[in-house]
C-alpha cells in the first residue's frame, strides 16, 4: 500500500499521466483567463478529456470541448466597442440589466451548436436552481442553452426558464464544482480558480475601489462565491490548482480580454511547473 502511495506522488506520476479533468470557476470578465490555461495545458501535452465549469468557466469550457475556443478568442480580442455594444439587449422585465439573447444569437451564428452528449470531450455546465434551492449539473441537450442558464448572474443577466424553475449563475451555490467533475482511470484534476484571494502586482486599494454600486455588489458576490469555493476545494482536493486573483479586474471589466489571457498563462506555467518540479 505504502509503494502506490508513494508511486501517486512520484515525479514518474506527474511527468507521465496527461489525461486531465479539468474544473473552471466563475468569475465574470476574470474568467477570460481560462483561455490562457487552456492553451499552456495542451502547450505542455495535457489532454482535457472532461472540462466541468461554472459561468465563464463553462463558457470558455464549453467552446473548447466544442473546437471552438481559438475562433471565439479572435473574436473577443479582436472586437471593437462598437461591436460590443449592438451586443447589449437591456431587458425591460427588470429580472435583470440585460437579456443577454443577442450575444447568444450572434455566438451561435460564429460558432455552430452541438449536443452536450456528442461532443467527444466531455462537458458538464453548473447552474443554481432557483426555486429547488439546489445546485445542478447540466450535461446534455443544446450546449448554448446549458451555458446561458450557468452564466445568468443576478441582477446583471435575465434568469432562464426550464420546466417550470428560474435558473441563475452556477456560482449563487457552486462556483467550482468539483464534486460534478468526470474522471477516469489515472487521471489528473486540474481546478482553475479566476476568483481567488491572492496577491496581484498593482492592485487598486480595495477600499478605494468600492466606488460605485456595481463595486460593492462584485466585492460582496466574490466574497461569499470564494468562502463556498474554498469549502469545495477543501473536500475535493485538486492535483493542480491554478489560481488568478481576483484583483486581476472586476467582474465587469470584459474589455480587459487580452490582459486576462496573457494573466492566465502566467498563472498556469507557474503553477504546472511547480507541480512537475521544473526548475
Amino acid at each position: 500500500m505504502t509503494e502506490l502511495f508513494s508511486f501517486f506522488n512520484s515525479e514518474k506520476r506527474k511527468k507521465s499521466y496527461r489525461d486531465v479533468s479539468l474544473v473552471l470557476s466563475g468569475g465574470g470578465a476574470r474568467g477570460f483567463g481560462h483561455i490562457g490555461v487552456i492553451e499552456v495545458l495542451v502547450e505542455k501535452g495535457f489532454h482535457i478529456h472532461s472540462i466541468t465549469g461554472t459561468s465563464m468557466g463553462a463558457l470558455v469550457g464549453g467552446l473548447y470541448a466544442m473546437g471552438k475556443m481559438e475562433d471565439f478568442k479572435k473574436w473577443v480580442t479582436n472586437m471593437g466597442k462598437l461591436q460590443a455594444l449592438d451586443l447589449i439587449d437591456l431587458s425591460i422585465r427588470r429580472r435583470g440589466l440585460l437579456k443577454g439573447n443577442r450575444v447568444f444569437r450572434k455566438m451561435k451564428a460564429l460558432f455552430p451548436t452541438a449536443n452536450i452528449e456528442d461532443l467527444e470531450i466531455g462537458f458538464s455546465a453548473i447552474a443554481t436552481q432557483l426555486y429547488a434551492k439546489k445546485s445542478v449539473c447540466i450535461n446534455r441537450g443544446d450546449i448554448y442553452d446549458a451555458i446561458r442558464a450557468s452564466v445568468a448572474i443576478p441582477t446583471i443577466f435575465s434568469p432562464v426558464e426550464i420546466d417550470g424553475d428560474v435558473y441563475v449563475d452556477g456560482g449563487v451555490l457552486n462556483n467550482i464544482p468539483v464534486e460534478y467533475a468526470k474522471r477516469k482511470k489515472r487521471d489528473l484534476l486540474i481546478v482553475v480558480d479566476v476568483n481567488a484571494f491572492v496577491e496581484f502586482e498593482g492592485a487598486k486599494n480595495a477600499v478605494m475601489d468600492l466606488g460605485s454600486n456595481l463595486n460593492v455588489l462584485s466585492h460582496s458576490l466574490s466574497l461569499l462565491i470564494e468562502t463556498n469555493a474554498r469549502n469545495s476545494l477543501t473536500a475535493f482536493p485538486p492535483d493542480i490548482l491554478i489560481q488568478l486573483s481576483r484583483e486581476s479586474c472586476s467582474m465587469h471589466d470584459f474589455f480587459k480580454v487580452k490582459q486576462q489571457i496573457e494573466y492566465g498563462r502566467q498563472c498556469a506555467e507557474k503553477a504546472i511547473n511547480e507541480f512537475l518540479k521544473v526548475e
